[in-house]
C-alpha cells in the first residue's frame, strides 16, 4: 500500500489492515524502515540563466575567501522577520527595589499589537551592523535591496559591484 500511495497516513494503513495504529506505526517504522518525510518547499523554480549566475556569484566568492584570509568575515548577511508594534517591558526590567511598606507597583501584561512590520537586518561575523524597519505594505524585492545598498550607512560594507550585480542580475 505504501509503494502504491506514498502519502498515506499510519491511521488509513491501520483501518485497511484492520490492526492498532500503534502496532501499525511501529511496522512501518522499525520492520520497514520508512519515515514520513514533506516536500521541501521552495519559493520558485530558477531558470538556467538564474542558476548560472548564481553558480558564477559562487565562484567568484570563493577565489576571493582563498585569494584573502580576511574575507569571510567582511562578508554581510542580510535577513528580514516579522516583529510586533510594541515595546515589551521585561520582568526583570520592572523590578524595583523596595523596603517593607507599600505593596509593589503593578504591572499589566500587554498583549502583542495585531500590526506586525517587517525588519531587515544586516550582519557580519561581529554581528548586527545595520537594521531597518520595511514601512507597511512595501514588499521587499530586488528594488528595496538597491535602495538599501545605495543609502547604506558609510563604513559598513564598501562593495557597490553587490549593488550593480543586483540592479543586472534576476532573483
Amino acid at each position: 500500500m505504501i509503494s502504491e500511495d506514498r502519502t498515506v497516513t499510519v491511521r488509513m494503513l491501520a483501518d485497511a489492515l484492520h490492526i492498532n495504529k500503534s502496532t501499525c506505526h511501529q511496522i512501518v517504522r522499525e520492520d520497514l524502515g520508512k519515515q514520513k518525510l514533506s516536500a521541501w518547499l521552495v519559493p520558485h523554480a530558477l531558470t538556467q540563466d538564474q542558476k548560472e549566475v548564481r553558480a558564477s556569484i559562487c565562484v567568484d566568492l570563493l577565489h576571493k575567501a582563498q585569494n584573502d584570509a580576511t574575507f569571510v568575515n567582511s562578508i554581510v548577511a542580510e535577513d528580514e522577520s516579522w516583529c510586533f508594534q510594541y515595546d515589551l517591558q521585561t520582568k526583570r526590567q520592572s523590578a524595583e527595589w523596595w523596603s517593607t511598606g507599600p505593596p509593589p507597583s503593578k504591572k499589566v501584561r500587554r498583549q502583542p499589537s495585531t500590526t506586525k512590520t517587517m525588519i531587515m537586518v544586516f550582519s557580519d561575523a561581529r554581528g548586527i551592523v545595520h537594521h531597518e524597519f520595511v514601512p507597511q505594505g512595501q514588499t521587499i524585492n530586488q528594488e528595496v535591496y538597491i535602495s538599501v545598498l545605495r543609502r547604506r550607512p558609510v563604513g559598513i560594507w564598501t562593495v557597490d559591484s553587490v549593488a550593480r550585480k543586483c540592479e543586472n542580475t534576476q532573483f
